[in-house]
């Protein structure tokens, strides 16, 4: 009679004894995260009194993390955003899905170019006009990818209601930041106060959104906004139509990935050329061609390098710095039993740094992504819109944006930081800097102007 064969071991890790954080890793989770992967490797048990969590940093690790039915989405996305495609699972998941998707394939996504360059025209003349030699950039483009986003939902003028989105937004984001933290170990107290704010600021939101929904409800017409075409989408299959309550779930997560995120990304691309004047020359360069007048979507597949800019800031400062899923049963990866009913999680910050993956890995260079060496990429170990089924139906949107904000700005302006180095990162659901981004405005003297 054979014998029985040995259980398959746990992955490597810190005892339950060691787990807690230092009060450095609990005020920043990444330090921690570094530190395990630093010491245990490619896929990491993470003890915590909240329940066991793996870590994943290896790309073969993160493709299954993303393909396998095993895995789900964890609830606390849902508190803010519902059953947003961002959030849902199963056959909610899918049958969202394919009502959205088509509002965001590339030919739609391109009859908003000249919206968000308009914007970030405006940004700049609003500086100028205001005589502004300093500026919070971190809060400026806050603002600027939230008036897009915005405008591309809803077309009209909201402006008396950006304000009060914007405040909801901070708050609901800054406490899904704390309480992701119970991933890492990093305890969180009952906050009574915190958890009525946060509904408060949830209650604000949906005030809004269900305003706007019900008015365009009773008033219809043909405005090409995204309401738009999420009122007018049917799914394929059952011709199904999103009601009251799905749409919003939709709206807000819109609000929140497609302004949040971008805005992030921008902040730190700016933050980075500011510090690397070779790569801040060859940015304005690459904007020179244009030759004075404004960007434009036809301008894209030139501006190589200026997208460059934007998908090495994501890779260094990931807006979504961490991605993490429910393992729904026990399972094998990597010769190690990962248990079920447990968290995993994948830290795109840790990953776009793996040496494995990425030469000089902490270095800032756009030309990563051109056309010769992108392709080389493994698709794995670059994940700023996640990857799989449940990729951001965004992510054409967000790259387009960003790519044309950099493009309108940095012709007007070089952004100069007013401290030596980069800000603190500031890790909430995206990853935000700590203190804000205080820069000076530099005028450029082959600006653009704007055109009457």
């Amino acid at each position: 009679m054979s014998a029985a064969p040995a259980p398959l071991p746990d992955p490597p890790g810190p005892a339950p004894s060691e787990a807690a954080p230092t009060p450095e890793q609990a005020e920043n989770p990444l330090a921690l995260l570094m530190a395990l992967g630093e010491r245990y490797g490619e896929l990491v048990r993470v003890p915590s009194p909240y329940g066991q969590s793996y870590l994943y940093n290896h790309p073969s690790f993160v493709r299954h993390f993303f393909h396998s039915h095993n895995y789900e989405r964890t609830k606390l996305l849902k508190i803010a955003l519902g059953d947003g495609t961002l959030s849902s699972d199963g056959a909610v998941w899918r049958e969202q899905r394919r009502i959205v998707q088509p509002a965001f394939q590339p030919d739609k996504v391109r009859g908003f170019g000249a919206l968000m360059v308009d914007e970030a025209r405006a940004a700049a003349d609003r500086w100028s006009a205001a005589g502004a030699a300093n500026v919070d950039l971190d809060e400026e483009m806050m603002r600027l990818t939230l008036l897009i986003a915005v405008r591309a939902l809803f077309s009209a003028d909201v402006s008396e209601d950006v304000e009060e989105i914007s405040q909801a937004l901070t708050l609901v984001i800054r406490d899904l930041g704390i309480l992701t933290s119970t991933l890492f170990a990093v305890p969180v107290s009952f906050d009574p106060q915190r958890n009525r704010r946060l509904r408060q600021a949830l209650g604000a939101l949906d005030a809004v959104v269900f305003r706007i929904i019900e008015a365009r409800r009773k008033a219809p017409g043909s405005r090409g906004d995204l309401l738009d075409m999420l009122l007018l989408a049917r799914d394929p299959e059952t011709g199904a139509a999103l009601d009251d309550k799905r749409l919003r779930d939709e709206v807000v997560t819109m609000l929140v990935a497609g302004h949040e995120t971008t805005a992030t990304s921008l902040s730190w691309a700016w933050a980075l050329l500011a510090l690397h004047p070779a790569q801040e020359a060859r940015f304005h360069a690459e904007l020179a061609t244009l030759e004075g007048r404004p960007p434009s979507v036809d301008d894209l597949p030139d501006l190589v390098y200026t997208r460059g800019v934007l998908q090495e800031s994501m890779r260094l400062y990931p807006p979504v710095w961490t991605i993490a899923r429910r393992v729904k049963e026990d399972e094998v990866l990597g010769g190690y039993r990962v248990r079920g009913d447990s968290a995993a999680f994948v830290c795109p910050f840790m990953l776009h740094r793996h040496p494995g993956f990425w030469p000089e890995p902490e270095r800032f260079d756009p030309t990563r992504f051109d056309e010769v060496r992108g392709p080389t990429i493994d698709r794995y170990a670059y994940v700023p819109f996640a990857r799989g089924p449940h990729m951001c139906a965004g992510h054409h949107f967000a790259t387009q944006e960003g790519t044309l904000i950099l493009a309108a700005l940095g012709q007007r302006f070089s952004f100069q930081l007013m401290q030596d180095a980069l800000p603190e990162p500031w890790p909430l659901v995206t990853l935000r800097m700590k203190g804000g981004l205080p820069m000076r405005l530099q005028p450029r003297a082959t600006a653009a102007t704007r055109s009457p």
